[in-house]
C-alpha cells in the first residue's frame, strides 16, 4: 500500500463520519500501519456516555466502496461542561463535566483557576479565586475578592487548558456553559440607623443583607406618609439618606413606618423589614446600635454596642447619662444592666438558648433630664444542632472474632455544658449494601435481624457479622424533645484476621459535623488513639499526601498514640477534604481507623472599600485631611458559619518605621474613623466566620494630605488639633471609647508637627483621654488590645517605655 493510494483510493470512516486525516506510517506484504485522526464525534446519531462512545471503524475502497476492514472503535470525547450552579450563598459555583477527568493535573495544593478558564471568566471570579476538585468530574470555584459573575453569565474553558479524559486519550476540553442560580434560603435583612430624629437631624439608614448579598437591589417605602413614600421610591441602594431637617418628613412628633425589602443577585427577596422613625419636636440625642440586632449561641459571649450622637440643634454638649432596661425575654440578672455605659457584655452561658431578648437603652442629656431618647435592641439566642458522634473516627475495622464496641457517649446537646445530663435518646441501626439494595443486618448465627438497646454504648459479641469486602454501616440517631434529630454513620469493616480494634478521640481542635471534622487551616488538632490490645504500634498518615515529618506539622511524630497536627495556610487548602488514617499493629495483625477532615473555608465573595465620608454622597473619595471622617466597609461577605466578625485597621510609614493599628473586631460591616494620620495610608480589613476562619487581609488605599504651605504648617497643625480636640471631647461625652482610641492614634502622629514642648504635652493629654475613655468602655479583650495598641503607638513616637500591664488594667 502506498501513500498515494491511502490519500486517494482509501476511504476511512468512524461511526459513519469521514476521518479527519489518514497517513501511511508503514506497509509490508502482511501489515500496514496507518495514523488516523478521527473527526469530531458530534453527529446526530453519535452517542457519548461517561466520556466515550462505541462506533465502527471502516476502511473501504473509494472506487467501488468495497470493504477492506472494519472493527469496533471506542471514541474518547473531550470533557464536556454539563452543569454550573451557584450555591445558596452565591459564594461558590459547582461545575460538572460529563466524565472523569485528569483534573488538568491540578492537586489539592494547586488551585489556580487559570488552568481551566479563559481570562474573561477569571476576571469575573474575583481576585485570588480558587478552583478545587471535589471529584474527577466536579470542580468547585471559590470566589475571590470583588467577584462579578452573575446568573446567566458564561464560564469558558481556556484555549490552553489541559483538561482531558481520565485516561488522557481525549482532546482538551473546550466550550462554555451558562451559570444558573440555585434554590436558596430567604436572605436575612437588617437595617442600621437611628429611630428618633429631631428638627435639625439628617436621617441615614443602611441595609445589610446576610446571604448572597452582592449586587443587591433595595426597595424602600413609607407605609403611612405619601410625601415620604414618593421620595423613598426613588431609592434603590442599601443606604437611605435625607439631609438635615428631613424636609420630606413634614410632620413633627409623628412616627413614620418605613418598609425595606432587599433582593439578592440570585433573585431571592428578603422578608420585609419595618423601621419606625419618630421625628421629635424637641432637640434630643440620637441612638443607634452597631450592629442593629444580633443572633448568638449560649457558648458565645454577647457584646451589645449602643452609639449616641448629639443633636445638631443642641447649643451645649455635655456628658450623656445611659441606662438599660429589659422589655422581653427571660429575666437577666440586673447587675448586667447597671453598667452606666451604652454597652453591655453578657458572658457565655448566661442567656438561654431559644429565647428572644429585647433590651432598651436610654440616653439623657445630663444638664436637662427631659431631653432623652430610647432605642431597643433585639437579641435572638439560637439552638445549636444536637451532636451525634460515634467514637473512633469516620470508619474502623474490626475482627470477626473480637467483640465490636461502639460508643456514642460523647454525643451532646451543644446548648448544655458537658457536666450536666444531656437528656438524649439513642437509637442504633445497622445496614449493608447487597448489590444496589440496602439491607438490614442480621445475626450471622441466628439469621434474625439485629436489634440494639437504646443506650449510648452498644457491644456486639464475636461472630455477630460475616466478614465481607463491603462495610456494614452503623447509624446512631440522637434525639431530644423539641429538637431536630441528628445521626452519625460509621462504616465498619469486618475481617477474618485477629487484629487490634483501633479507635481515637478528638482531644482538642475542630468542630464535628456529621461524620467529618471541620478544621481551620491554621488550627491545631490533638487526637488520642486507643487499642484493645497491649503493645500496639501506631502509624499516622494523611491523604492527599502531607509530609508529616516537616518541622512543626506533627510535633509528637507519627508513631505515638497521641497525635498532634498543627495546620498552616501552606499545609492545607481551604475547602479541601483530607483523610487522616491511623494504623495500629500488634504482631502480624493491623487495625485501622480513619477520620474525614474538611478544611473550613473563610468568608468568600465580598469587597472592601475605604473612602472619605461625605453624608449623602455615594462617591468614594480617596483623599482627605487628617481629621475628616472616613468610612471603611467590608460588604457582601458570605459564609454558612455565622456570625461574621469584621476587623479594620491601617498601616503607614511613621517617623520611626512602619506603624500598624487594628481596631477592635465586631459584627458591623462598617467602621468609621474620625482621624487618620497624614500620609499614604494602606487601609486594611479582615473577615472571620463563626468558626474563626479568617480571610486574607484585604487592602485599599487612602491619601491623607496636609495642604498647608511650609510657612503656615504649624498654624495649620494647631487648627487641625483644635478640630481634633473637639471630636475627642464629643467621643468622651457620648461614651465612644473606640473613637477615643482612633483619634488618639491619629493625633499622636500629627503631634510630631508641633514644637517638642507642645508635642509632649499633647501625648500626656492623649494618654489621659484614653484613660477616661477606658473607664467608659465595656471590659472586653478586644477593646483592651485596641487600647494597648494605641498606647504603644503614642509611646513609640515619644521613644518612651510602655507599661503593658498598666494599659490593660486601665482598659
Amino acid at each position: 500500500m502506498t501513500s498515494q493510494f491511502v490519500s486517494g483510493g482509501l476511504a476511512v470512516s468512524i461511526g459513519g463520519q469521514e476521518a479527519g486525516s489518514v497517513t501511511l506510517i508503514s506497509s509490508s506484504s502482511s501489515v500496514t500501519r496507518l495514523s488516523i485522526l478521527p473527526a469530531p464525534y458530534d453527529c446526530d446519531s453519535c452517542r457519548i456516555s461517561d466520556g466515550f462512545g462505541s462506533a465502527t471503524l471502516e476502511l473501504n475502497l473509494v472506487e467501488d466502496g468495497f470493504p477492506i476492514s472494519f472493527k469496533p472503535f471506542t471514541f474518547w470525547g473531550a470533557p464536556f461542561l454539563v452543569n454550573a450552579n451557584f450555591n445558596a450563598l452565591g459564594t461558590i459555583v459547582t461545575v460538572t463535566f460529563d466524565q472523569k477527568t485528569n483534573r488538568a493535573s491540578m492537586t489539592s495544593a494547586l488551585t489556580t483557576c487559570a488552568l481551566l478558564f479563559d481570562t474573561a471568566t477569571l476576571a469575573r471570579l474575583g481576585t485570588r479565586a480558587r478552583c478545587k476538585w471535589n471529584s474527577d468530574s466536579e470542580v468547585v470555584i471559590q470566589f475571590g475578592t470583588s467577584p462579578t459573575l452573575m446568573p446567566g453569565d458564561s464560564l469558558t474553558m481556556s484555549a490552553t487548558n489541559d483538561l482531558r479524559s481520565k485516561n488522557l486519550v481525549s482532546n482538551p476540553s473546550s466550550g462554555s456553559i451558562t451559570v444558573l442560580a440555585t434554590l436558596s434560603a430567604t436572605p436575612v435583612l437588617t437595617v442600621k440607623g437611628i429611630d428618633t430624629i429631631d428638627p435639625c437631624s439628617p436621617l441615614e439608614l443602611t441595609g445589610v443583607l446576610i446571604g448572597a448579598s452582592r449586587n443587591t437591589v433595595y426597595q424602600w417605602n413609607c407605609l403611612n406618609d405619601d410625601t415620604l413614600d414618593s421620595y423613598l421610591q426613588l431609592v434603590s441602594g442599601n443606604t437611605l439618606f435625607i439631609e438635615a431637617g428631613t424636609p420630606q418628613m413634614t410632620t413633627l412628633d409623628k412616627r413614620y413606618v418605613i418598609q425595606v425589602i432587599a433582593t439578592d443577585f440570585l433573585g431571592k427577596s428578603s422578608d420585609p423589614v419595618l423601621i419606625t422613625i419618630f421625628k421629635s419636636s424637641k432637640a434630643v440625642p440620637a441612638l443607634a446600635f452597631s450592629p442593629p440586632s444580633a443572633s448568638s449561641y449560649v457558648d458565645q459571649s454577647v457584646f451589645i454596642k449602643g452609639e449616641a450622637m448629639f443633636s445638631p440643634c443642641a447649643t451645649e454638649q455635655v456628658d450623656l447619662i445611659f441606662d438599660w432596661s429589659q422589655t422581653a425575654g427571660p429575666a437577666v440578672p440586673a447587675s448586667y444592666l447597671r453598667t452606666g455605659l451604652p454597652q453591655i457584655v453578657f458572658p457565655k452561658n448566661v442567656l438561654q438558648a431559644g429565647a428572644t431578648y429585647v433590651f432598651r437603652l436610654r440616653a439623657t442629656m445630663s444638664n436637662d433630664l427631659s431631653l432623652s431618647v430610647r432605642s431597643s435592641f433585639t437579641l435572638k439566642m439560637l439552638h445549636r444542632p444536637l451532636l451525634a458522634i460515634i467514637d473512633g473516627g469516620s470508619s474502623k475495622t474490626n475482627s470477626r472474632y473480637l467483640p465490636l464496641v461502639l460508643s456514642g457517649a460523647n454525643s451532646r446537646d451543644l446548648d448544655l455544658g458537658t457536666s450536666v445530663p444531656q437528656g438524649l435518646t439513642y437509637t442504633w441501626t445497622c445496614s449493608y449494601l447487597n448489590g444496589a439494595i440496602t439491607t438490614a443486618c442480621r445475626n450471622e448465627t441466628t439469621g434474625s435481624p439485629l436489634t440494639f438497646p437504646s443506650t449510648a454504648t452498644v457491644t456486639m459479641p464475636i461472630r455477630t457479622f460475616l466478614s465481607q469486602d463491603q462495610p456494614y454501616t452503623m447509624r446512631l440517631t440522637v434525639s431530644k424533645a423539641g429538637r431536630s434529630p441528628v445521626f452519625f454513620e460509621m462504616p465498619v469493616y469486618i475481617v477474618e484476621e485477629i487484629i487490634p480494634s483501633i479507635s481515637f478521640v478528638v482531644a482538642d481542635g475542630g468542630t464535628q459535623q456529621g461524620s467529618s471534622l471541620r478544621l481551620n487551616s491554621d488550627q491545631r488538632l490533638v487526637l488520642q488513639a486507643n487499642s484493645d490490645l497491649p503493645g500496639t504500634v501506631y502509624d499516622w498518615s494523611l491523604s492527599p499526601y502531607v509530609n508529616l515529618t516537616e518541622p512543626g506539622i506533627a510535633p509528637f511524630g507519627v508513631i505515638s498514640s497521641t497525635f498532634i497536627l498543627q495546620g498552616t495556610d501552606s499545609t492545607f487548602v481551604t475547602g479541601a477534604s483530607y483523610v487522616l488514617t491511623v494504623l495500629g499493629s500488634v504482631g502480624s495483625g493491623t487495625g485501622i481507623a480513619t477520620l474525614q477532615i474538611e478544611i473550613n473555608s473563610p468568608p468568600l465573595g465580598g469587597t472592601f472599600t475605604a473612602c472619605r465620608y461625605v453624608a449623602g454622597s455615594s462617591a468614594c473619595l480617596k483623599t482627605g485631611a487628617p481629621f475628616d471622617d472616613y468610612r471603611l466597609e467590608a460588604a457582601s461577605w458570605s459564609d454558612p458559619d455565622l456570625p461574621l466578625l469584621y476587623e479594620f485597621g491601617y498601616t503607614f510609614e511613621g517617623p520611626n518605621g512602619t506603624v500598624t493599628s487594628w481596631s477592635a473586631g465586631g459584627a458591623d460591616t462598617v467602621k468609621f474613623y474620625g482621624g487618620i494620620p497624614t500620609g499614604s495610608m494602606t487601609m486594611m480589613a479582615r473577615v472571620c466566620d463563626g468558626l474563626m476562619a479568617k480571610t486574607d487581609i484585604i487592602y485599599d488605599e487612602l491619601t491623607i494630605v496636609d495642604t498647608a504651605t511650609s510657612g503656615r504648617r504649624l498654624l495649620q497643625a494647631g487648627a487641625a488639633m483644635m478640630a481634633a480636640r473637639s471630636k475627642m471631647l464629643t467621643a468622651l461625652q457620648t461614651f465612644r471609647p473606640d473613637s477615643v482610641n482612633q483619634l488618639a492614634g491619629a493625633m499622636a502622629v500629627e503631634s510630631t508637627k508641633l514644637n517638642p514642648e507642645n508635642a509632649r504635652a499633647m501625648k500626656g493629654e492623649l494618654l489621659a483621654n484614653m484613660n477616661t475613655g477606658s473607664a467608659r468602655a465595656a471590659k472586653t479583650q478586644a477593646f483592651a488590645c485596641e487600647a494597648f495598641g494605641t498606647a504603644a503607638l503614642l509611646t513609640a513616637l515619644d521613644a518612651a517605655a510602655l507599661d503593658r500591664n498598666a494599659v490593660l488594667n486601665s482598659a
